[in-house]
């Protein structure tokens, strides 16, 4: 059966499985396979109006979960080795889910294209918080820092205090919506953004720009190896790594020496 290309897709911690969503005819596919090419799972949606915006990977207990995040307001929890919905994190809303964020301590962060921010129990998979933030608009991408902070990304980044439900932190960000949004190491953040080449390290502690990669075509996908190594592919299918992330910009100058594969 004809499938599109890949719409989303993320490897899990381990890097040894990797999620990803294709189309066939007109439903959404979910496809979990070994990076070897083995033991593939996939789930078809139940119908076409449903579509997967986002995926993340989680822990549950001892089952290894994809979160798939909906257009409907739903988070459903997809295990692999069942290959069923174990359970679904409802917002009560109709609005799509933009992006999933995991806690340590068994909780999800969720936002939706409506900028509202949920915070779901995966255990029992019940609604603990729902809340907007003044001043975070157009929210993308997010990424916990700690179990009371968070970062909020649309053109910048906002730092949110949780406990408080404030904005303590700005970053300055991209002149397209950021799609890309992770940590590098201890105390510093990479962005991607849309139809752009340049990702931006940030030090979380002085909100200033540490250093600027610069990618030889607009970023598609950008990873870690670990807390020296970034690796970026861009929308030519090349693969970039940077060795020295955390290099700080000189002057007017952006640091632009990656290993392309």
């Amino acid at each position: 059966m004809y499938s599109s290309p890949v719409q989303l897709s993320q490897f899990d911690p381990q890097g040894s499985k990797i999620c990803y969503v294709t189309v066939e005819l007109d439903r959404q596919r979910v496809t979990v396979v070994d990076t070897n090419g083995q033991n593939e799972q996939s789930m078809l949606l139940d119908k076409s109006s449903q579509t997967v915006d986002c995926v993340k990977w989680a822990k549950i207990g001892d089952a290894s979960c994809v979160l798939l995040g909906l257009n409907e307001g739903e988070v459903w929890v997809y295990t692999p080795a069942a290959n069923r919905i174990m359970g679904k994190m409802i917002t009560g809303d109709s609005f799509q889910i933009k992006d999933l964020a995991i806690t340590g301590d068994s909780h999800c962060w969720a936002v939706d294209s409506q900028d509202t921010f949920y915070k779901f129990e995966m255990v029992g998979f019940s609604l603990k918080e729902k809340f907007k933030i003044e001043s975070c608009e157009q929210i993308n991408k997010l990424c916990l820092l700690d179990s009371e902070n968070l970062l909020a990304a649309s053109h910048s980044v906002s730092m949110v205090h949780l406990p408080s439900r404030s904005v303590t932190r700005t970053f300055p960000g991209h002149i397209t919506p950021i799609t890309h949004l992770r940590l590098v190491s201890q105390g510093f953040f990479i962005t991607g953004a849309l139809n752009d080449r340049f990702l931006n390290v940030y030090d979380i502690e002085t909100t200033i720009t540490k250093s600027v990669l610069v990618l030889q075509s607009n970023v598609s996908q950008v990873s870690l190896q670990n807390d020296s190594c970034v690796v970026a592919t861009t929308e030519e299918g090349e693969v970039e790594v940077f060795e020295d992330p955390l290099v700080p910009v000189k002057g007017n100058k952006r640091r632009a020496n990656p290993v392309s594969y």
